[in-house]
């Protein structure tokens, strides 16, 4: 099944030896089965938008710092059953992801 909206941004701006992103994803609800497994008329994955941004600092030409967070928001995948009841079956959380990380170049 396809979602029948789905969106990406990516913002990126450099200067001198710093570089920043920030990506927002968007994407509608959307359908898994017809008809549903627990004898429903469908079943389904909620809609979800999820934050993204990043920071690197080039020290020197050849060490880089970066700090990058994934799923800033704390987006939860929600999957449902039953179009007009939309039951709740699971959620599941990946939870922010935070890391720095240092770059050495020889």
């Amino acid at each position: 099944w396809a979602t029948p909206r789905t969106a990406r941004a990516t913002l990126f701006y450099r200067i001198a030896n710093l570089e920043a992103q920030v990506t927002g994803i968007h994407r509608s609800a959307y359908l898994t089965s017809v008809p549903g497994a627990r004898i429903s008329d469908a079943a389904g994955v909620d809609g979800s938008f999820y934050l993204s941004a990043a920071l690197a600092y080039k020290i020197t030409p050849s060490l880089h710092l970066r700090l990058e967070g994934l799923n800033l928001t704390d987006e939860p995948s929600r999957t449902w059953e039953g179009l007009e009841t939309r039951r709740l079956v699971d959620v599941q959380w990946s939870g922010r992801t935070v890391s720095l990380g240092l770059n050495y170049t020889f």
